[in-house]
């Protein structure tokens, strides 16, 4: 019998603690820096998450590294990196600030969040980074580097449950699922919450299961204070968390409590919670020392986990089953994931798997991991839970400026072999309004393909008023109107782009006065353009939000060829009296690339260049038409709605510097600085026809924002400049997104 099996035996006790809680990574270091030995780890909640990573062989350096890391730090704040988000499923950008889903049998039910988190990134790295061990383990957690136990809450049975077995991710996870932050987990039938419910100091488990002679605990985690009258949320927490017996279970314990100054959700600022607990765990290291009297050398624990990391089996993913789904669906499913390969390296099932959840009509899928001894290859269970068929929106833009505009949306989801949505939406408002109706079909093939055909009706009513809310205001001097059928198809290029291509038929009318000088009984000049238009179109986006973002970068060219009829009847004001019915065609492309190459903690740096060029533009029948039918330079989201002349071209090119910030994590200061150079010039003639000529002119756009980025949407207060408008200043402040319908050129 080796001296091993004879030595002194000591167990671990992590608590649960969230954030707080990587004090136990300091706890471990202090340990493994004094050589005292490990041999038995029980955790809770985020304890569990520690204590799992130590059992499954990973050393000390390495569970620090990961939990310091920007990755970590993305898994607890339930996002996903850039190059694993899957653009091309991804929503285009709308005015919604609340988006509702359900199920139209149990609307009230099944509308109400379960968790605010989404932990799908958290979820794969955990079966990723576990599943080699708990193979090596035979799913049996005393075969672990370390034996270990986990424990969760039955919140049926109002009772703990030890995991002893299975897949370890499964254990940690289920162990760290706080109600309310993240998704929880049915497992074997039991739907499975935060061990910290009922113990979140778990050393009596510990002594039960394993009967160390010396247990070593490190608590960061207390008792809730009792209920008030008026606190609802010490009220719910003390309903649901029972009080955990903290006192030592045995003569031979030591507990380290360190003080962080942490709360439970501060993971950006862990580093000061691994310092104390090391820092704690050293005062106490004589004390320790005395208590445990063997020693094992750095050198013999190096060498036994590489021991136990030989015996790993690469991920190699032979078959995929499914849960959750039907079974057309779950084939379907199988098939994209696998396409006919006889296995998939972790690398192709990983991205494939995320492209699975980036379909709006999944809402969660969880990936779990095991070892065939066979043929020393894994089966790889996706469980699968399904969006909810129907989802509403709301939201608008609420202005200083008659830009006011509400938003409403909704959607319903068909999930089969290939999945459908129905959509439509509208805004409303007095210089916006629009509807839009069609549907999009995902289509599951080895590179799947979106197919999407809708109708859309614009109109933008344009104002010569600075009139703040409840003034009234000048008529319109240009109304801009157009309605389309398009039918497009997108197709991925890798994660974060996609090219697409299609057509569309639109009719475009227009109402406008050709001269400020007007009356309420002038008639307006009409013109009408029907025409199809043929597009392509490549784009690239990492942007960390729909508007206002400060991270990523955007890039996208564009060519539409367009053919059309002209139809034009001059009014009152027109020096044009002719109707004129012309046909025109011309290609437009356009190029614009953002990118945030620069940010620090507080501060971002980026820069916007943008170019657009109509070639063969004709033409129409008076000069307004034509500036009408020309490219618009609208750098700041307020610039869409002025109808500037001099800053419309058939041939521009911009450029511009954007820099932000952080007073605050959710308010920021932002600067946006933009030269436009028009190439040609539209002008008048003095019988109201268009001209082109060449010009050298720069113009300079500039905006100054305070942003408070609140969880409905951006609330903002901004002074913004135009160079050579007639008012070049305004002052704006609006609640919500800025943002409109695709037009017939998008």
């Amino acid at each position: 019998v080796s001296a091993q099996e004879h030595r002194q035996k000591v167990g671990v006790v992590l608590s649960g603690g969230g954030a707080t809680a990587a004090a136990h990574v300091g706890f471990l270091k202090a340990l493994e820096e004094n050589e005292i030995p490990i041999d038995y780890i029980t955790g809770s909640s985020m304890g569990a998450i520690v204590g799992a990573f130590y059992a499954a062989g990973y050393s000390i350096a390495e569970i620090e590294g990961l939990v310091l890391s920007q990755e970590f730090l993305i898994m607890s704040q339930g996002t996903l990196p850039d190059t694993l988000s899957f653009y091309l499923r991804e929503n285009e950008p709308d005015g919604s600030i609340v988006n509702v889903k359900f199920n139209p049998s149990s609307i009230v039910t099944s509308s109400i969040p379960t968790h605010l988190v989404d932990p799908v990134y958290m979820d794969y790295k955990f079966a990723e980074m576990f599943g080699p061990a708990s193979a090596r383990a035979g799913y049996d957690f005393d075969k672990l580097f370390v034996p270990f136990r986990a424990i969760a809450s039955d919140i049926e049975a109002n009772e703990s449950v030890i995991f002893r077995t299975g897949e370890l991710n499964l254990a940690a996870r289920t162990s760290g699922t706080y109600p309310f932050y993240l998704e929880p987990l049915m497992v074997d039938g039991k739907l499975l919450f935060d061990g910290g419910l009922y113990n979140n100091y778990p050393a009596d488990v510990l002594y039960d299961e394993f009967m160390p002679d010396v247990i070593l605990g490190c608590n960061v985690s207390q008792n809730n204070t009792p209920p008030k009258e008026d606190d609802l949320m010490s009220q719910l927490v003390n309903m649901i968390q029972y009080r955990t017996n903290f006192e030592n279970v045995c003569d031979q314990m030591i507990t380290i409590s360190p003080i962080s100054g942490l709360g439970t959700f501060d993971f950006e600022d862990v580093g000061k919670a691994i310092k104390a607990g090391r820092k704690s765990t050293l005062l106490k290291m004589d004390e320790i020392l005395a208590m445990c009297t063997d020693r094992v050398p750095v050198a013999e624990l190096t060498k036994r986990r590489a021991e136990f990391k030989d015996g790993f089996s690469e991920i190699l993913i032979k078959e995929i089953e499914v849960e959750g789904l039907s079974e057309v669906q779950a084939q379907a499913l199988k098939k994209n994931i696998l396409q006919r390969q006889t296995y998939i390296t972790l690398q192709e099932f990983q991205k494939r798997f995320f492209r699975l959840y980036a379909d709006e009509k999944v809402r969660y899928a969880y990936p779990t991991l095991r070892l065939d001894p066979l043929d020393q290859k894994y089966i790889a269970t996706v469980h699968v839970k399904s969006e909810k068929r129907m989802e509403v929106g709301f939201g608008g833009n609420f202005s200083s400026r008659p830009l006011n505009s509400g938003f409403l949306q909704a959607k319903y989801h068909i999930r089969g072999r290939n999945n459908l949505s129905l959509f439509t939406n509208s805004y409303f408002g007095k210089f916006y309004s629009s509807t839009k109706a069609g549907f999009k079909l995902d289509l599951n093939l080895k590179n799947p393909m979106l197919f999407e055909a809708s109708f859309t009706y614009n109109s933008w009513d344009y104002f010569n008023s600075f009139a703040l809310f409840f003034e009234e205001v000048k008529p319109s001097f240009i109304v801009k109107n157009e309605r389309f059928v398009n039918a497009e198809l997108s197709l991925p290029v890798g994660n974060r782009g996609k090219f697409q291509f299609g057509g569309k038929y639109a009719e475009l009318f227009d109402d406008y006065y050709q001269t400020g000088d007007f009356s309420n009984v002038d008639t307006t000049d009409q013109t009408k353009f029907n025409t199809y238009v043929f597009s392509g179109k490549y784009e690239h986006s990492t942007l960390n939000r729909k508007q206002f973002a400060d991270r990523g970068t955007f890039f996208k060219v564009s060519a539409n060829y367009l053919n059309g009829e002209e139809s034009s009847i001059p009014g009152s004001t027109s020096e044009v009296r002719d109707t004129t019915n012309a046909q025109h065609s011309w290609t437009v492309f356009k190029g614009e690339y953002r990118n945030f190459f620069y940010h620090k903690k507080a501060f971002s740096l980026g820069f916007h260049l943008e170019s657009a060029w109509a070639a063969n533009q004709p033409r129409f029948n008076n000069y307004r038409a034509t500036l009408i039918r020309s490219l618009a330079f609208e750098p700041i989201p307020e610039s869409k709605s002025f109808f500037i002349d001099r800053y419309r071209s058939n041939f521009y090119s911009s450029a511009g510097i954007i820099a932000t910030v952080n007073i605050h994590p959710k308010l920021q200061f932002r600067m946006d600085n933009h030269v436009y150079r028009p190439w040609e010039r539209i002008f008048s003639t003095p019988e109201d026809e268009s001209n082109f000529e060449p010009t050298t002119e720069l113009f300079y756009v500039g905006s100054g924002s305070l942003i408070y980025h609140s969880p409905l949407g951006p609330l903002r207060v901004s002074a913004n400049y135009y160079d050579r408008k007639n008012i070049p200043w305004s002052i704006l402040f609006n609640f919500g997104y800025f943002i409109f319908n695709d037009g017939y050129l998008d």
